[in-house]
């Protein structure tokens, strides 16, 4: 569209399915800019040049580029990016990015070819659609991130560096930039807002994900500020080490996990895990979907549960060490009750599921011992559990084959 701009500014501006070739100086909107602020504009169609300075949006920048986007491919010789062929000194990118494939014999970057002293912040390119994990091709690698697809076309990796979108206050409310869930604009990457199609929303605004401990129960809680489209949540849990989660509810069982559609009011939420271990720290993950399946997850929290304070009459109840601890493959057990009582001693894993009960009935007064032969499970950290009228005790032991 421009050859050449000095010392102006353009704006709200898209070129979409270009084919633009040209020998040097050549961009999909700008060939050479020149002290001119280029906001809120894109590029979607290919660019090539036989020589130097070849960038999906401008060729030779010289000024500043900011909410700006290019998806189109771009070729060329020396100092080719996918947004940008060269930065000169005192030039400047924010919160830009591009997705299109780039080629090149020398400076070839995802995002810039050649930085000359400049500053990039808050941008990022695609490693998997440009073909090269290399950001700037000169190898600085300041302000600019590589990310997946899938990673570019969620909107927390923007809003996560500052973005500016739709429907959060967050980061300001200029709302330079909306999602594309549905796909229909731009493949499902994020558009500007001004685009015709924007969803002009995003599916759930978090103001936060919490957790506390009461009366020895996890209980968590969040608040939106505004959701669209919303079925739900999936509350996912894991103690924290362990490789893999484990659901928890969701909103099909659960009706107090139901969303509220689309609402710009803001909603609070509560919700008590049942399913804990004292003295380890559990770590969880919120998700909601959306009308078409879409899940979205929000960050993850964690939280210790610590170890229970036994009420006990003094000397009627007492679990002692259990020897020897490593062990393999058994394990002694020793207990103590100042009465007769119904004693209880279970055997956990650390997912939370029962291994052993070793006993679940009546014990006279006195010292009692049992011995547990683990031979049958693999090596691991277990929870050895002992329940009496008087309290409860929970100690862990390692197996160790």
């Amino acid at each position: 569209m421009f050859g050449n701009v000095f010392s102006c500014d353009i704006q709200n501006t898209g070129v979409t399915d270009v084919n633009i070739s040209g020998n040097d100086y050549v961009g999909g909107l700008v060939g050479y800019n020149s002290l001119t602020t280029i906001n809120n504009c894109y590029n979607t169609g290919s660019v090539t040049g036989a020589d130097d300075f070849i960038g999906g949006l401008v060729g030779r920048n010289n000024g500043t580029v900011e909410n700006c986007y290019s998806t189109g491919n771009v070729s060329g010789d020396y100092r080719i990016g996918g947004l940008v062929g060269y930065l000169e000194s005192s030039a400047h990118i924010n919160n830009s990015y591009s997705t299109g494939a780039v080629s090149g014999n020398t400076q070839t970057g995802g995002l810039v070819g050649r930085n000359y002293s400049s500053t990039t912040s808050s941008c990022f390119w695609d490693t998997q659609t440009s073909g090269t994990s290399t950001g700037i091709g000169d190898g600085t690698t300041t302000g600019a991130t590589g990310k997946t697809t899938a990673e570019m076309k969620d909107y927390n990796t923007f809003t996560a560096a500052g973005w500016d979108f739709v429907s959060e206050s967050a980061n300001g409310n200029d709302d330079y930039w909306d999602a594309d869930k549905a796909g229909t604009v731009n493949n499902g990457y994020v558009i500007l807002s001004w685009q015709s199609g924007a969803d002009n929303s995003l599916p759930v605004d978090l103001s936060f994900f919490k957790a506390k401990v009461e009366s020895g129960k996890i209980i968590l809680t969040w608040k939106t500020e505004s959701e669209t489209e919303n079925l739900g949540y999936i509350i996912e849990s894991r103690l924290k080490g362990d490789e893999f989660w484990f659901e928890l509810d969701n909103f099909t069982n659960n009706e107090a996990l139901e969303g509220h559609g689309s609402t710009s009011k803001s909603y609070f939420y509560e919700y008590t895990d049942t399913k804990t271990m004292a003295g380890f720290t559990h770590e969880y993950q919120l998700s909601d979907v959306d009308y078409a399946g879409k899940i979205t997850q929000h960050p993850i929290i964690e939280i210790l549960l610590p170890e229970p304070r036994l009420h006990l009459l003094p000397g009627h109840f007492a679990l002692k060490a259990m020897y020897p601890n490593p062990f393999n493959p058994s394990l002694n057990i020793r207990f103590e009750t100042g009465e007769a009582t119904q004693v209880r001693v279970i055997i956990f894993d650390l997912q939370g599921l029962e291994v052993a009960t070793l006993t679940d009935k009546q014990h006279h007064s006195g010292f009692h011992e049992l011995i547990w032969s683990a031979d049958y499970l693999p090596s691991g950290v277990y929870l050895v559990r002992i329940e009496t009228k008087q309290g409860m005790a929970l100690k862990k032991v390692t197996l160790l084959k």
